[in-house]
């Protein structure tokens, strides 16, 4: 049980993370995401804005 108390925590931190580009992604999803290393987050961003054509 406590690995997946670990996962929903770093998960809430991405979720926390891709709420910083709503509003500038459509027509794309936001997307957030952590990287993780020895369980700690080393790295953290989120799509911040829909690509041009």
């Amino acid at each position: 049980m406590a690995a997946q108390r670990r996962d929903e925590r770093f998960m809430r931190a991405a979720l926390k993370e891709a709420q910083k580009g709503i509003g500038q992604t459509s027509p794309n999803p936001v997307v957030g995401a952590v990287l993780v290393v020895d369980d700690r987050i080393v790295a953290k961003g989120h799509h911040r804005g829909a690509g041009h054509e």
